[in-house]
């Protein structure tokens, strides 16, 4: 994630920790666009599964 200054960029990078996060069905496109900047993380393992220490709080999607 870049921000631009006055409408330009001059190459800062988010003064946060950030992510981006791709809802779309083509992850490999969307991989070969965004690895040159940085990480593409796939967690399609993780669909149905409930987050948390006990594994009961939080049900990731369906």
């Amino acid at each position: 994630l870049r921000f631009l200054e006055n409408g330009q960029d001059v190459g800062k990078g988010a003064p946060m920790a950030c992510a981006m996060v791709y809802w779309g069905d083509n992850y490999l496109k969307f991989y070969e666009v965004f690895i040159e900047h940085g990480a593409v993380v796939d967690i399609s393992n993780l669909m149905g599964e409930h987050i948390e220490r006990d594994r009961k709080t939080l049900k990731l999607f369906q």
